[in-house]
């Protein structure tokens, strides 16, 4: 496997955000052209074809130099709704209360993936904790934020009833980049696990989006016992109409070898490139400030109930390997088998991981000939 090929897989720290292969669009050396891809285009344009339900393919013809406009580049669309779950006490509702902060302040980026912000005003919408929880914990994170007027920026909703029209009437009165509903189940009124009842309750929240112009980001739980289970959009709990409706959905997870570390992976994306899907951004949580940071490893989901993380050395002598072993033909099952055999005292990866990591491989059309 020559230079060229392996950087295309693994990446230099240096070139990359951590976490993601170069072959994704998101590159720490990109990161202003990445900004302005979404930030140049004509809102007008983008609200007319929103708005618009009856057009003539020669019309629709003239928008096809736009590319999809992204909020977090690569992951959440400044337009439409995407959900983020997991199991409980994974910090879900930390994730978004950072997430909005940082819209609140103007950050260039989001756990080093860029921002691309319009209007710096978010309305997040709080429907399991109390008003005094909520205060105790963002003034945690906001050690931070050294600017304390960006709460100002920031509308909290404690809503107890018509949360749409609510919104609909905040929406009227200043433009917000996001909606974040936390969470959007309790929102929710009718049979979870009826498809049409669950896409009838998203219907309003997506012509919100397509009224204001806005992206709509909404938590929702995972099932019972899903925290063992490697990332899936399946762990969802309800209909599949849930996730069907979600332009994406992001998964966040504990590490089951570091109580600090989080998992977060889009395990569903219209949109999403899938180099985002087939690796996760590990974050660590300070327990002391709330605060997540994105870290320098990278995590394969793998076949176990447990996901192995990998650092950037590690996975790239482990795909090293995986190569060599693709050009002598040998299946993936006898990888397993040379992998425990030929270092016994180091971890081995899994079946799963050597697979992601063979698919990889070939999408790169570096290795002509297939593995069983």
């Amino acid at each position: 496997m020559n230079k060229e090929n392996q950087n295309q897989i693994i990446g230099s720290q240096s070139e990359q955000i951590p976490g993601l292969s170069t072959d994704c669009p998101i590159k720490q050396n990109e990161k202003i052209d990445l900004e302005s891809n979404s930030e140049n285009q004509d809102d007008s344009l983008i609200m007319e074809l929103l708005n618009k339900e009856v057009m003539k393919g020669s019309e629709l013809a003239t928008f096809s130099g736009m590319s999809v406009p992204y909020l977090w580049e690569g992951l959440i669309p400044q337009y439409g709704i995407s959900f983020l779950t997991g199991a409980s006490d994974c910090n879900k509702s930390t994730f978004l209360r950072q997430f909005a902060l940082s819209i609140a302040n103007g950050d260039e980026d989001f756990l080093d993936i860029p921002l691309n912000i319009r209007y710096q005003k978010v309305i997040l919408v709080i429907t399991e904790d109390l008003a005094v929880n909520v205060a105790a914990l963002m003034n945690k994170q906001l050690q931070i934020f050294p600017d304390k007027a960006i709460l100002d920026n920031i509308t909290f909703v404690f809503p107890a009833s018509n949360i749409i029209k609510r919104l609909d009437e905040l929406l009227s009165k200043e433009k917000v980049d996001c909606v974040i509903v936390d969470t959007w189940t309790d929102t929710f009124t009718g049979d979870l696990n009826a498809s049409n009842s669950v896409r009838a309750s998203l219907h309003p929240y997506n012509e919100l989006v397509k009224k204001y112009g806005c992206s709509i980001l909404a938590l929702h739980h995972e099932k019972k016992g899903s925290e063992d289970k490697n990332p899936s959009k399946d762990n969802m709990l309800g209909s599949m109409g849930i996730q069907a409706y979600a332009r994406v959905v992001l998964q966040m997870k504990r590490d089951n070898g570091n109580s600090q570390k989080r998992l977060l992976t889009a395990v569903k994306g219209n949109y999403i490139q899938d180099c985002f899907k087939d690796q996760s951004l590990v974050l660590e949580v300070d327990e002391q400030t709330l605060i997540l940071t994105n870290t320098t490893d990278i995590s394969i989901p793998g076949a176990q109930k447990s996901t192995r993380i990998y650092s950037s050395e590690e996975k790239k002598i482990i795909t090293e390997k995986i190569q060599s072993y693709m050009e002598e033909g040998i299946s993936q099952n006898q990888m397993v088998k040379r992998f425990e055999t030929e270092d016994p005292e180091k971890r081995s990866p899994s079946k799963g991981t050597i697979n992601a990591i063979v698919k990889q491989l070939k999408n790169t059309n570096s290795v002509s000939q297939s593995v069983s």
